[in-house]
């Protein structure tokens, strides 16, 4: 029998209860980091591979598209995370997946499924 990684999902939001919310329902299927800033997702994004990256359109110190410019292309899948207008930040963001706030946690689990599978 063989063992495989886990995969890794790292969450980019600062409304700590979500963050956290998201961190322990998704931890029982994925490895989850969490990170509350821009700053902070560079540090995580900097030191480790993550699959994908769950990130709210807008953090703190700037925006997703400031996230997605740490990993450049060729880096994990994303999905956006907003309170506002899904088509509006699907297209901003490249066609990324957007899960709008507030979501139900199988919504979540299914769109990352939909990405992950291979």
């Amino acid at each position: 029998m063989s063992s495989s990684r886990r995969q890794r999902v790292l969450i980019v939001e600062d409304e700590r209860l979500l963050a956290d919310a998201m961190s322990t329902a998704l931890g029982r299927y994925y490895d989850v980091s969490q990170a509350g800033s821009v700053a902070a997702a560079h540090r995580f994004l900097a030191g480790a591979q993550f699959d994908v990256v769950l990130c709210d359109v807008r953090l703190p110190d700037g925006t997703v598209q400031d996230v997605r410019a740490i990993v450049g292309d060729a880096g994990p899948k994303f999905v956006i995370i907003t309170g506002g207008d899904a088509s509006a930040a699907r297209e901003a963001n490249g066609g990324a997946p957007v899960v709008i706030k507030p979501f139900d946690v199988d919504e979540l689990l299914a769109v990352l499924a939909e990405l992950l599978t291979p």
